[in-house]
């Protein structure tokens, strides 16, 4: 595989690999043998970037797992249901599958209705298991904060996808999601609808739900810190360059050398003088405006 990438090289020199963006299969980055520590070997200065949009894939995925009520599942029975093909309905990621919820969120009642019909004996397991008791609004509290979670998600996601990303956002989009997530577990919010529901069951039901969503909460912040270095990540230090934001110093710049590994070639009194010429550009834009 490392071979295969220096490949690409007209004139292949390891040196030329600043960095390695990949998902997070242990091919990729396993501590022991991996092709990012294969080509750290070869280039100890080169820089590791996840696919961000494949960290918050695997992030909702991950913390929807110990939710008692399996919503993902419900959605591809209920759809492999009424398809002609099963094979029709598959799940591309989370922004295919919030699309797939919220045309199964708009006919909810007529579902229900239907497989209560068809009977426990002619009814998926799956989707028995949220129609069964006609009188029980749990399975909703599920339904709707998945909905509430894959939100937050989706939109950072088509933030990170956007043709007008650049790594100067990248840090901010990662930071925040992070953020919402935390408020909403302090705040014990699941969505409205979620919690408005939540307040329709019984006590015990009540106690479930929340015990199981706060852990969801905690699991996709664990993921995101297992899987995005908040701290010692590069895209932290090129926030700090957003002309947009923040006016950059010289001491940002020589934190963006060292982030990527290139402090040692670079002449430091010429980038003084470069953020000079930057600084009073921006200052005279700023006057015009």
């Amino acid at each position: 595989m490392v071979n295969y990438l220096l490949d690409f090289h007209e004139e292949p020199d390891e040196t030329d690999i600043v960095s390695y963006s990949a998902d997070n299969a242990s091919i990729n980055y396993d501590r022991i043998c991996s092709v990012f520590q294969k080509l750290q070997q070869l280039n100890p200065k080169i820089v590791k970037v996840n696919c961000n949009c494949h960290v918050l894939h695997n992030a909702v995925k991950h913390c929807m797992k110990l939710l008692s009520y399996d919503v993902e599942s419900l959605v591809l029975k209920v759809f492999g249901e009424f398809s002609i093909s099963a094979k029709r309905v598959e799940f591309d990621g989370p922004l295919c599958f919030r699309l797939w919820k919220q045309r199964l969120l708009l006919d909810w009642n007529a579902i229900k209705r239907y497989f209560r019909e068809e009977g426990e004996n002619e009814c998926n397991k799956i989707i028995w298991s949220f129609v069964a008791n006609e009188n029980s609004g749990l399975p909703e509290c599920y339904i709707y904060f998945v909905h509430h979670l894959l939100n937050l998600f989706v939109k950072s996601i088509k933030i990170l996808e956007s043709e007008y990303i650049t790594p100067l956002d990248v840090y901010d989009v990662m930071a925040s999601i992070k953020d919402d997530i935390e408020i909403r577990r302090n705040d014990s919010f699941f969505g409205v609808k979620a919690n408005q529901e939540m307040q329709k069951v019984n006590e015990v039901d009540r106690n479930k739900f929340r015990s199981e969503a706060l852990v969801a909460y905690e699991r996709a912040e664990d993921y995101l810190n297992k899987w995005f270095d908040y701290e010692n990540s590069p895209f932290k230090a090129f926030k700090n360059v957003n002309v947009e934001k923040v006016a950059p110093t010289y001491e940002h710049f020589v934190e963006i050398s060292k982030a990527v590994g290139v402090e040692d070639d670079i002449d430091n009194d010429a980038l003084y003088e470069e953020i000079r010429v930057l600084q009073k550009t921006l200052e005279a834009i700023k006057n015009l405006i």
